[in-house]
């Protein structure tokens, strides 16, 4: 569904990690479980702490972050003009980092938002064939198509609530865990909510428990949490990345991000989980 808070803080540290992801890791298909709209008009300044207007403005000062996909994409979309200038979404982000070479599966209860996703991959020349959009719930689609999925697949689960039981009686985190150990690569982006001051170990515990020593390579989880005062209306205290069945190379280059990121955010830290 439309994201009405899109452009957050949330979102750069997501699309940074999503878009690094994407650009090393090339699968063959994508699967997004609560796509959203491709992309969002950009507001002519900044609304929150550290948004996008932040990271466009900041992320030249460090070569890493100038160089990532995320910024050269977001900085072509807010060039489009006064009136067509976009924040870019998760699936444009994944149109536009894969292309044609990638056939598609956007999951989403908005069939205006997946109206948009069509639009987007007309635009950027992806071929109809290529995409899927499923109007409905993100939980339950994964659930019945993932037996048919391998490695070459790399699924994006994005919920807000991560122990909320939805299809079939498993959360996002329950789902998680059951495609990652199925060998599909997995990223799952979780919230750092400071309503819910427990779930952030909450959720690191279940995934050691659900993945630790299970698969081929370690889980990873990159999160950057903001210090108390810099609560985004009382909604986010940071936010987290997990991705399981991941190259070493790419979970490299993602630290090397979310190290940077931190950077250019005051008293922003870091901190990475091997292994979950």
């Amino acid at each position: 569904m439309a994201n009405p808070f899109y452009g957050y803080f949330g979102d750069v540290w997501k699309h940074l990690a999503l878009a690094a992801i994407l650009e090393g890791e090339q699968p063959r298909r994508y699967c997004d479980s609560h796509a959203g709209s491709a992309a969002y008009p950009a507001l002519p300044s900044r609304r929150r702490p550290w948004d996008y207007w932040h990271f466009i403005d900041h992320a030249p000062s460090l070569p890493v972050l100038a160089e990532s996909a995320y910024f050269a994409l977001l900085r072509a979309e807010l060039a489009r003009g006064v009136d067509a200038a976009r924040y870019p979404g998760s699936p444009l982000v994944a149109l536009s980092v894969l292309g044609n070479t990638t056939d598609y599966r956007f999951v989403d209860i908005d069939p205006e938002s997946l109206a948009t996703i069509e639009s987007a991959a007309t635009e950027l020349g992806v071929a109809s064939e290529r995409l899927t959009l499923v109007h409905g719930d993100g939980m339950a689609d994964l659930t019945e198509e993932s037996p048919e999925w391998d490695h070459e697949t790399l699924v994006f689960v994005d919920p807000f609530e991560p122990f909320a039981k939805v299809a079939e009686g498993l959360s996002s985190v329950d789902l998680t865990i059951h495609l990652a150990r199925g060998g599909i690569k997995t990223v799952y982006w979780y919230p750092l909510s400071p309503r819910r001051r427990d779930e952030r170990e909450q959720v690191k515990q279940e995934f050691a428990a659900g993945l630790g020593g299970r698969l081929s390579s370690p889980c990873w989880l990159g999160e950057v949490p903001l210090e108390e005062d810099a609560n985004l209306a009382g909604r986010l205290l940071g936010c987290g990345i997990m991705a399981a069945n991941v190259s070493t190379s790419t979970l490299q280059r993602c630290a090397a991000l979310g190290t940077a990121l931190a950077a250019i955010l005051p008293s922003a830290p870091f901190e990475m989980t091997n292994g979950c």
